[in-house]
């Protein structure tokens, strides 16, 4: 069986969409996993303050809380580092999900195009044949007569 290479490619390009679609998905998945991270650990690091009670009684565990404390900031700002590179790969999916989108598109019109063409063809083939049909049929009538 023949397939047409205009209609492989046209699947291929909604498959490609689909494709696009699914990373542009898990993308902004990530992206707000990320700002979440973002903001529980800054929740943390802002609540996380030792009752008055604890400096005085305990420098032990005034040095694990700055520990803990400092590590959580750490940890906030490494996240925030990584924010941006995340935000310029949701709109590289954006922007191929765009172009995967204009070029399936295209290619869809191009099909419609050709199979438009296909049956215009067809039918003015169709009436050809009919019309010499006729002119045999008339052609016969009149050497009868």
């Amino acid at each position: 069986m023949v397939r047409d290479p205009l209609t492989i490619l046209v699947r291929l390009k909604r498959l490609q969409v689909n494709e696009r679609r699914r990373d542009l998905a898990a993308q902004e998945q990530y992206r707000a996993t990320l700002e979440g991270h973002i903001a529980s650990t800054e929740q943390a690091w802002r609540t996380a303050e030792p009752h008055p009670e604890d400096y005085a009684a305990n420098s032990v565990h005034m040095e694990v809380y700055q520990r803990h404390s400092e590590r959580l900031r750490y940890q906030n700002q490494m996240l925030r580092l990584h924010l941006p590179q995340v935000m310029e790969k949701l709109d590289t999916a954006r922007r191929a999900l765009a172009t995967a989108r204009v070029s399936a598109h295209a290619l869809e019109e191009l099909l419609s195009m050709k199979e438009s063409q296909r049956q215009t063809s067809a039918a003015r083939h169709e009436r050809g044949v009919l019309d010499d049909i006729a002119r045999d049929v008339v052609s016969r009538r009149r050497t009868k007569c």
